[in-house]
């Protein structure tokens, strides 16, 4: 029992007893502007998502004698996705801002006041000096990570509503045809396929959280100041936000050009290729869109994760030669 209990304990460099973690838990201690406004994240998040819920539901619903009460829910929870989804990217931003500009300085700013050289002869691995750092700048950031996921997590019970909304009154479906996907075992694959993307879309708070870190930090092994990683973190992070848009709207865009507008309606497919082709049945076309949906998601995934890990041994990797 001892042993698990030791096994189970956090590595020495997230505690305050490091000496280098506690050094950055020092540092941020000055910036009280970052600390007021990381501390202020939480509650200013759930205060305005509660605030706009409540205009919002009272807006709709209350007043149903103009209107049925299923049209009113159905309209308040389109507002509700709309209001936050604009939230999402106004408060991402903050919070990315906040981390980049954060991590950028861990390895430049020692450099400016020259004392990197001093750290790399301690007894410390490299590797723990710049975890600790980062366990440290991340500790001090955890509110706006909650206020995230809070807001992450109520979009995504609203969208789930919004989902069952839909599949009971806005998809015209028999119950013959119901049970004949359910007894064919067709919308097993689609569920899978929903789940892992509810699961991604759910978990993005802590990988942009970790992600931004790992990106602050290679930004921080490649300039000499301070400034000029956390000019360059900003500007890479935008570069990194546009491309992310940038491409998975054209692959998406894509890859529903192909499957749906061509090869499930070779009819009238725009490409001559697909032309004159057997048009498949809705339950082959279910399971390619569920089955492309679900590689496509776990693709994204993967990369995040490998990004974050490669991203952190190429600061490593920089940082070393930096005593060299």
């Amino acid at each position: 029992m001892a042993l698990q209990r030791e096994a189970l304990k956090w590595p020495k460099w997230t505690s305050r007893k490091h000496p280098v973690y506690w050094l950055e838990v020092a540092r941020t201690g000055y910036n009280q502007g970052t600390l007021v406004i990381a501390r202020a994240f939480l509650p200013v998040v759930l205060a305005f998502t509660g605030l706009a819920a409540l205009i919002i539901i009272a807006a709709t619903i209350l007043p149903g004698a103009f209107w049925s009460v299923e049209n009113a829910f159905g309209g308040a929870i389109a507002l509700l996705l709309v209001v936050f989804s604009l939230e999402q990217v106004l408060v991402g931003g903050v919070a990315n801002v906040l981390m980049v500009t954060r991590t950028a300085p861990l390895i430049s700013g020692e450099v400016e006041t020259q004392s990197w050289d001093l750290l790399r002869t301690t007894t410390l691995s490299l590797r723990e000096i710049l975890y600790s750092k980062i366990a440290a700048s991340m500790r001090q950031l955890r509110d706006t990570l909650f206020g995230l996921v809070a807001l992450r997590l109520t979009t995504t019970l609203t969208a789930l509503l919004g989902l069952m909304f839909l599949l009971r009154d806005g998809i015209y479906w028999s119950r013959d045809t119901w049970q004949l996907f359910f007894s064919n075992g067709v919308l097993v694959l689609p569920g899978l396929a929903i789940s892992l993307f509810i699961m991604w879309y759910a978990l993005q708070p802590v990988i942009q959280y970790a992600l931004n870190a790992s990106l602050g930090l290679v930004m921080s092994s490649a300039a000499r100041t301070r400034s000029r990683s956390i000019a360059m973190a900003l500007g890479a992070r935008l570069a990194l936000w546009v491309f992310s848009v940038s491409i998975n709207t054209v692959l998406i865009y894509g890859l529903i050009y192909l499957v749906l507008n061509n090869w499930a309606s070779p009819m009238y497919a725009p490409l001559a290729i697909f032309r004159g082709r057997a048009t498949p049945s809705e339950e082959l076309v279910i399971t390619v869109m569920a089955l492309t949906a679900f590689v496509y998601v776990l693709t994204i995934l993967i990369l995040q994760i490998l990004s974050i890990a490669g991203a952190l041994r190429f600061a490593e990797n920089r940082a070393r030669k930096l005593g060299e």
